[in-house]
């Protein structure tokens, strides 16, 4: 008996699906530049269009679930230093760059450096606009701007900036003169410029402001035996590797202070007596540590003396 036929591999739901997604990422790198992507879905469907018109570079990407971003290989590959505008219109996306990471819904957007890497994570039936500006309309002095930043849609110039984006892309129809897109361009970055780029000490204060908010995310969650950095991260807003560099700056590291601040919580209960510092190997499981000799070593090597000669000093 022979065996049944199947179906040509490039015919297959797989191939077909891969066919699609090169031609759409062909189509991203002939407009946007050099990118890697990921589809993250058994079936996608995408479509790309230029909407660039004098000074406006512009485009309008519809894609399924994916994952879009530069990576050093790819930036490699660029001449020229620009920004990246993405405004979300449909759908959700995660944007990341460096130690910074945003989550846009419809009428969000964010800036991204596309000389560094970063990432875009986007939802099935992803709609957005990507505007392109050059790197010298806003780098100035001892500015930084800040990228993976959400510019929230209710926000008075998030809500200017949309609506100016929206009437470039309608605008483009009756062919925008040289003059007219260069306005509308300069226009956009003075909108855009004062949500995104922070001074010297703008940018020290929002990273003792994400310290304070893990602290005390810390804090709130100190007894939770899944506590990590990655579940801290997501919390404060930041990736693992933004979350360690905020602790580096105040020359900690996250898993020392998770310890530390156990150990304190355990000294305090050692102070107060009472049932709950009777006994040193549940006291000790109910804060984190492996085992009563663990605990013991730790609470040594921070207070200089063991559980139990801490708790008899304090009780008695």
């Amino acid at each position: 008996m022979s065996s049944p036929k199947t179906a040509p591999l490039s015919n297959s739901p797989r191939a077909r699906r891969d066919h699609a997604f090169e031609q759409w990422l062909a189509t991203v790198r002939r407009v946007c530049g050099s990118f890697g992507a990921q589809p993250l879905s058994e079936h996608f469907s995408g479509r790309l269009q230029d909407l660039s018109c004098g000074s406006l570079r512009m485009s309008l990407a519809e894609s399924d679930r994916l994952s879009l971003f530069k990576q050093q290989r790819h930036l490699d590959m660029e001449r020229d230093r620009i920004f990246y505008t993405v405004l979300q219109l449909r759908g959700s996306s995660c944007v990341e760059q460096l130690d910074q990471r945003a989550s846009l819904e419809p009428g969000d957007f964010a800036l991204l450096d596309g000389g560094r890497p970063f990432s875009v994570d986007v939802s099935d039936q992803s709609r957005q606009i990507s505007l392109i500006l050059p790197s010298a309309m806003l780098d100035s002095g001892r500015q930084r701007v800040a990228c993976a930043r959400r510019v929230e849609a209710g926000s008075v110039l998030g809500k200017w900036a949309r609506e100016l984006i929206l009437d470039a892309v309608a605008n483009r129809e009756r062919e925008l003169k040289p003059v007219e897109s260069e306005a509308m361009l300069t226009a956009l970055v003075s909108l855009i410029k004062p949500a995104v780029c922070l001074g010297v000490d703008d940018d020290s204060l929002g990273h003792e402001r994400l310290y304070v908010r893990a602290c005390g995310y810390i804090d709130e969650h100190l007894s939770d035996e899944d506590l990590s950095p990655e579940q801290i991260a997501r919390a404060t807003g930041v990736s693992v590797r933004g979350l360690y560099r905020l602790f580096a700056r105040h020359r900690q590291v996250v898993s020392q202070y998770i310890r530390n601040c156990r150990l304190d919580r355990c000294a305090a209960i050692l102070r107060a007596g009472g049932m709950a510092a009777a006994n040193l190997g549940a006291l000790s499981y109910a804060w984190g540590f492996a085992d009563a000799s663990h605990f013991s070593l730790a609470f040594k090597k921070r207070f200089g003396e063991s559980p139990s000669d801490y708790r008899r000093r304090h009780c008695h």
